[in-house]
């Protein structure tokens, strides 16, 4: 068994990246969030959240994840993704941490897809994971369909493990289960 395998990451930090900020939620990430990705029914369509159909579910979102969450030594929590020079949210980064796995999901605002930020972000946290868990094992899962997801994730190095029938549901899909993808990599 990995020595690393059985401990808990520290609580969050703020990652810079060359065009990003991911941080904890600030006062004004509320509006952007939302009306940017939480509220966007394409950024929602591959996930189990679905939609956020009012700006009070996005403030529970960004309370619960990106704020409290950052004090919890060992617990699951979400960076904002902020554009570096205007410092407005477009989207998340969230890292579960269940022992002895680490899970992580991503999104980002639509009209910032294609400019390879999600991979920059991903980068980014996986250096970080890596000087804190060296040899850990890291996983997500995503939806057949999804196919930008799948082209980041490869590009972050995830290997597609197996195909899982009827795993999650995706809301914005319908109420049926989604097959899905798990992607696996050692950090």
């Amino acid at each position: 068994m990995d020595i690393n395998q059985g401990k808990k990451l520290i609580h969050a930090k703020t990652i810079i990246t060359t065009r990003l900020i991911l941080r904890r939620s600030e006062n004004c990430d509320l509006v952007n969030l939302f009306k940017n990705y939480c509220g966007d029914l394409d950024c929602s369509r591959y996930l189990m959240r679905g939609r956020h159909t009012s700006m009070q579910q996005t403030q529970i979102f960004l309370e619960t994840w990106c704020s409290s969450a950052w004090h919890l030594k060992g617990k699951s929590f979400a960076w904002v993704i902020a554009e570096k020079n205007s410092n407005e949210a477009i989207g998340a980064f969230t890292l579960m941490q269940e022992n002895p796995s680490l899970e992580f999901h991503f999104g980002i605002a639509q009209r910032y897809w294609g400019r390879g930020l999600l991979v920059e972000a991903g980068t980014a946290v996986i250096d970080w994971l890596t000087t804190q868990h060296k040899g850990r094992a890291i996983a997500t899962i995503c939806d057949e369909e999804n196919l930008r997801s799948s082209r980041v994730l490869e590009k972050l190095g995830f290997v597609r493990d197996e195909q899982q029938q009827k795993y999650v549901v995706m809301p914005e899909c319908g109420p049926e289960p989604r097959r899905c993808h798990l992607y696996q990599r050692t950090i």
